[in-house]
């Protein structure tokens, strides 16, 4: 019931037993950070538009700012081709 009234998530995540806690910590941030990179962010992760398809990889914060890097793909150069 709880799933059709919030936006919330459920992780599984599996250690074996001899996994050092550093390591899991590890595993379950790099969890949370892909969540949030491909499902929380309004789909602005990746975009196809005017036959064009761009692909944020990373966001980087400086001086407060959000500077996305970008890798574009297709769609037509300056002489319209």
């Amino acid at each position: 019931m709880k799933e059709a009234f919030t936006d919330s998530d459920t992780y599984s995540l599996d250690f074996p037993p001899e996994m050092p806690a550093e390591e899991k910590a590890r595993l379950m941030t790099s969890v949370l950070l892909l969540d949030y990179m491909f499902f929380e962010r309004d789909s602005d992760m990746i975009k196809f538009e005017n036959g064009k398809l761009t692909l944020v990889c990373c966001n980087l914060f400086c001086c407060g700012c959000i500077c996305p890097c970008k890798v574009q793909c297709g769609g037509s150069n300056n002489n319209g081709e």
